[in-house]
C-alpha cells in the first residue's frame, strides 16, 4: 500500500484474502474486542462512501459492512453482505496489475450481484 512513512522505513503494507477473512468473520460473529466495540466496527464499515464493487448492483437497501481500498492497479472492497437480518456471507475482491479501473469495477459488481441472487435462491 502507499504508505509512505512505511515505506521510508523499508516496511511495506499488504494484506491477503484469508487476513481480510478471518477479520471479517470475527466482525461477523461479534469476536473482534467485545459486543460494543464490534458494532460500532460494522455502523462504521456500513457507512462506506465508496459503493462501486460489492454494493454497486445489489438492490437497493441490501446492508454492506465493506472496506475498499485503491491504488494504482490495485482494486480491493471486502466485507460482509446482509440478506436478512441474521444471515449474510462474506465477499473478498483483491485484484492487482488491473490498470482498468472501470472494467475492474464493473466486474466486481457483476459478479457480487451473481453471487448475491444465488444466496437468495
Amino acid at each position: 500500500v502507499e504508505d509512505l512513512k512505511a515505506y521510508e522505513q523499508g516496511l511495506s503494507n499488504s494484506t491477503t484474502a484469508r487476513d481480510l477473512l478471518v477479520i471479517f468473520e470475527h466482525l461477523a460473529t461479534g469476536t473482534i474486542i467485545n459486543e460494543a466495540a464490534n458494532a460500532e466496527m460494522i455502523e462504521i464499515l456500513k457507512d462506506q462512501n465508496f459503493n462501486d464493487m460489492i454494493s454497486a448492483k445489489l438492490p437497493k437497501g441490501t446492508e454492506v459492512a465493506h472496506k475498499t481500498g485503491w491504488i494504482t492497479n490495485v482494486h480491493h472492497d471486502s466485507g460482509i453482505v446482509y440478506t436478512s437480518s441474521n444471515s449474510g456471507y462474506i465477499l473478498i475482491f483483491l485484484s492487482k496489475n488491473a490498470p482498468n479501473r472501470a472494467e475492474v469495477l464493473e466486474t466486481a459488481a457483476t459478479i457480487s450481484k451473481i453471487i448475491y441472487d444465488y444466496s437468495k435462491a
